[in-house]
């Protein structure tokens, strides 16, 4: 998670703080195991929060959840500094 986390502050430099919670949501015997992961991911003038939820079907295992998760923090944060860019650069004109 470590490594993932250090990839995520490659791309928003002023990463303030990274909490990846992880839980055990319900235990069946005979579907698998259920993970929620929340990734909450602080940066200057904004808190973006990331949600995984156990799906109905059989659940990927704790690995794939985790990953899944910063894959869609990526994305999120990759959106966010997309925006925060365009917005400076409206505030120049």
């Amino acid at each position: 998670m470590r490594v993932r986390a250090a990839a995520l502050a490659a791309v928003a430099h002023r990463v303030m703080r990274c909490h990846v919670n992880l839980e055990l949501a319900h235990r069946y015997r005979h579907i698998g195991k259920h993970y929620r992961v929340r990734i909450s991911l602080v940066v200057p003038g904004a808190e973006l929060v990331v949600w995984r939820n156990p799906q109905p079907r059989p659940a990927l295992d704790l690995h794939a959840s985790v990953d899944a998760a910063f894959d869609d923090m990526g994305r999120m944060l990759h959106d966010y500094m997309e925006r925060r860019r365009e917005d400076e650069r409206a505030a120049c004109y």
